[in-house]
């Protein structure tokens, strides 16, 4: 629905701290450093795909999955004296300003169950949460905000921050711990509001390795206003619209934030598109016969690895590379000359009457580094 309020936002700082690996599936990605440039991304779209799959409705629409790492540096010099700049921009007494009625400490009990209790004094509870976090390495912090977008489902928006810490070689551990607690967790206390219930049902357990805490409460203003838990900008979709394409396609935010008609979303679904990243951004991307030759006698893989474009097999034409969001960094979209151009689309795609914003000779060289990278890529498999 468009212009909609939101009544309420939940925040919660939940603090973890990681002493010993877990495993992960073989597939993925091994990490040794906190400060891994590839593991940011990676948390992010793990925890993006595994949230959309726990909610698994377009009544709810996960907004926003950002993801920072502060440095053991930082921390020591900066953060615990002046507290500047640690949550997402806001300095800690700005988000303590935001919390409106009653608050409260989540921790664990004797017997490793969860204790949820009331707390009035919390002047430095962020501080104390964040110094139980750090162990050394330095400290990810991770925002995810969901707004439900259909009448009587859940509290109308729900945002937490989230603060976990590896020691050097445990960070796979880290990773396994978050990309199951943290979904179950803000699935359920979106759903029902019940801390009590997301808690047990995220098995966000303690043990000898593994320990965690929260604090949490109400605050005022809504997304909107949160400016580093404001979530997604939109381009012109209703979030009804977003959160349809999002449970449909599982489309990253990025893309979605993109499209500025549910007849955009629709081309790229009826093209088969899927997301991939192509030189560290992601793309929606296509199969593509890479045996195809052209009069040439140039193979598709060849051309590309030449910086052209592959050709469509059905046409004999190029593929057509578009800016989603019409701006030079707008996630790219394969397209055959059909979609982008022709029935139609070209009013779909364009703004007529409006001047561009792709510089055309930056764009000629994104477009071949694009198509090398494209060929490298799909060597490796689809």
């Amino acid at each position: 629905m468009r212009g909609m309020r939101m009544k309420k936002l939940c925040s919660l700082l939940l603090a973890l701290v990681l002493l010993a690996g877990c495993a992960l599936g073989e597939s993925a990605p091994e990490f040794r450093r906190m400060g891994d440039a590839a593991l940011l991304p990676y948390l992010e779209n793990s925890l993006y795909e595994q949230l959309v799959s726990d909610l698994d409705s377009s009544d709810y629409f996960v907004e926003n999955v950002q993801a920072v790492y502060i440095s053991q540096e930082y921390l020591d010099e900066l953060a615990f004296n002046s507290q500047e700049n640690v949550y997402f921009g806001y300095t800690l007494s700005e988000l303590n300003a935001q919390f409106q009625g009653e608050k409260y400490i989540f921790t664990l009990g004797e017997n490793n169950e969860t204790v949820v209790v009331p707390w009035t004094d919390y002047d430095d509870a962020y501080d104390r949460v964040i110094r139980n976090v750090a162990i050394g390495t330095g400290v990810i912090l991770v925002c995810v905000t969901v707004s439900v977008v259909s009448a009587g489902v859940g509290a109308p928006a729900v945002s937490m921050i989230f603060a976990m810490a590896a020691k050097e070689g445990a960070v796979g551990g880290l990773l396994g711990a978050a990309s199951s607690g943290v979904p179950a967790f803000v699935a359920t206390a979106v759903r029902t509001g019940d801390m009590q219930q997301a808690a047990r049902e995220a098995a966000l357990a303690g043990s000898e390795g593994f320990k965690w805490g929260a604090i949490g409460g109400s605050i005022s203003g809504g997304v909107t206003e949160a400016v580093g838990l404001k979530g997604a900008t939109l381009n012109g979709l209703s979030m009804n619209e977003a959160a349809q394409i999002q449970r449909e396609s599982g489309y990253p935010l990025d893309v979605i934030k993109g499209f500025r008609t549910m007849e955009q979303y629709e081309v790229c679904q009826k093209a088969g598109l899927v997301p991939k990243m192509v030189d560290g951004k992601m793309a929606l991307i296509r199969q593509i016969d890479l045996d195809f030759v052209d009069e040439m006698g140039n193979t598709n893989l060849t051309r590309m690895q030449q910086g052209l474009a592959a050709l469509d097999p059905a046409t004999g034409e190029a593929y057509q590379l578009h800016h989603i969001g019409q701006k030079m960094d707008s996630t790219l979209a394969i397209l055959t000359r059909a979609e982008h151009m022709q029935n139609g689309n070209n009013e779909v795609w364009h703004l007529l009457g409006e001047a561009t914003q792709i510089d055309r000779r930056v764009f000629d060289k994104q477009r071949a580094n694009f198509w090398k990278n494209m060929a490298a890529l799909l060597q490796g498999g689809f």
